[in-house]
């Protein structure tokens, strides 16, 4: 990463990179700062996560067993939607990067959670060596995460410089630390093999949320630095303790 990151500001000569083209710096605006009215697509999909979690919870109950976290899950989630769309006033307007970020994540929960792709990724994740005798082509499954992740990224990338409509060689420099942070209090175990998108999602938005908070605190960029690293450091002594106690009791 610092050699190609060496390679770009030697490229550029440490200067950024603006767009001077308007056709080009329109396209840039629509793809990245577009807005769509999507007050009853929330309002629709809330009661449809309400009603199909609610019946979830419901069979659950009759049936005597525990709770299911997904049918709870699919239950917050649904309060939560009609709460935005209630607080909305009825005009909620998303912009593209909102939209690019809910397929992305449906896209991904989706293969992770019911294709033989997914599950064959958590198994590499989880023991390559086991993974590999069973028949999965290991380096084929890395290569491939590694791949998509590399490609989210520089999606992410195209983003940042289109709503700068410029291109910094140092931008964004710093960000791998928030990244981990964000996908451990997630819930992603530092030990592999476990995981979940949609909970990454939801660490990124309470981390970004303490930042925002920072921010109308008037709390500087150090602050939220030191939080930042205080929650890997927290998370990975969390994972540590219950990864040592899983094995006293299993005697591994």
């Amino acid at each position: 990463m610092t050699a190609v990151r060496g390679l770009v500001l030697i490229y550029t000569g440490g200067r950024s990179l603006s767009a001077m083209n308007p056709d080009v710096i329109a396209t840039m605006k629509s793809f990245e700062g577009g807005r769509h009215e999507a007050f009853w697509l929330i309002f629709a999909a809330g009661c449809l996560l309400l009603a199909v979690g609610v019946v979830g919870l419901i069979r659950t109950w009759r049936a005597g067993k525990p709770l299911r976290p997904s049918s709870l899950g699919m239950t917050i989630a649904g309060v939560a939607f009609l709460l935005i769309a209630w607080a909305s006033g009825g005009e909620l307007a998303l912009r593209n990067p909102v939209i690019y970020l809910a397929i992305f994540t449906a896209v991904v929960w989706f293969t992770l959670s019911f294709t033989m792709v997914g599950r064959r990724l958590y198994a590499v994740g989880g023991n390559s060596e086991a993974a590999r005798l069973s028949g999965i082509n290991v380096m084929r499954y890395k290569l491939m995460a590694f791949v998509f992740c590399s490609g989210a990224a520089g999606f992410a990338g195209i983003l940042f410089a289109s709503r700068l409509r410029s291109i910094n060689p140092a931008g964004l420099q710093g960000a791998e630390l928030t990244v981990i942070a964000a996908a451990i209090l997630g819930g992603t175990s530092l030990f592999r093999g476990a995981g979940s998108v949609v909970k990454t999602l939801a660490g990124a938005l309470l981390l970004f949320t303490l930042t925002n908070g920072f921010n109308i605190l008037n709390l500087g960029a150090n602050w939220q630095g030191l939080i930042e690293g205080i929650v890997v450091v927290i998370a990975a002594a969390i994972y540590t303790v219950g990864s040592n106690k899983a094995k006293s009791r299993t005697g591994g």
